[in-house]
């Protein structure tokens, strides 16, 4: 698995998923249910199930060759394990993505979730049993949820729409900034972030220090 040393990890990652929510009303329930659907589905006029799964099995292989992708008739799992090394810790944790699609009239209907899990991994001094200190390593506590922020899948059909000819740019990880809710991890983090044609932009032109 490859391993990337980033500076950037809890704060928006994990932290964010453990702050209290207030208890929702029962219109504020429905609004946010409809909210969800909305921006997990998408109607595709005239495309078939096999061309939206085969552009979203390349979207996520573009995205990271760590994808490991399952296909059945209707539907596709897209799994990959991450780590991110910091200075004194490190992180690690796996995104799942379920593509599926459903019969419409003259069309298909598209439903895709995003869900995630992480934990961190510390240095933790210890004391033995003669008093000599020593050190181990600790996993801080598993945090596991589903994505209900638009932005990663905002982000996803974005690209999705590229493959299929109803968009004519591809957007980039580091253009995804202004407009998108929430964290992109789900996507961009330790991600190759390849283009369309499988290259780097990475390489060719690298981001500004000041970014």
């Amino acid at each position: 698995m490859r391993k990337i040393t980033v500076a950037i990890f809890f704060a928006v990652t994990l932290l964010a998923s453990c702050s209290a929510r207030k208890q929702l009303t029962p219109e504020e329930a429905l609004a946010e249910r409809e909210r969800q659907i909305q921006m997990m589905s998408r109607v595709y006029e005239g495309m078939s199930p096999n061309e939206i799964l085969m552009a979203a099995d390349r979207v996520f292989r573009l995205a990271d060759s760590d994808y490991t992708i399952s296909h059945a008739e209707t539907s596709l799992v897209a799994t990959r394990n991450w780590v991110l090394y910091l200075v004194l810790t490190a992180a690690f944790g796996t995104d799942t993505w379920v593509v599926e699609t459903f019969p419409a009239e003259n069309a298909t209907r598209v439903v895709t979730r995003h869900s995630g899990q992480a934990q961190s991994l510390a240095p933790t001094p210890t004391v033995g049993f003669n008093g000599q200190l020593g050190m181990t390593a600790s996993t801080g506590p598993s945090i596991q949820g589903a994505s209900t922020w638009s932005g990663p899948y905002r982000l996803f059909y974005e690209r999705v729409d590229y493959l299929l000819g109803q968009r004519g740019d591809w957007v980039k990880c580091r253009d995804a900034k202004e407009g998108y809710e929430g964290p992109l991890d789900a996507l961009c983090m330790c991600a190759e972030d390849l283009l369309p044609d499988g290259t780097s932009y990475k390489k060719v032109d690298p981001a500004p220090t000041n970014e």
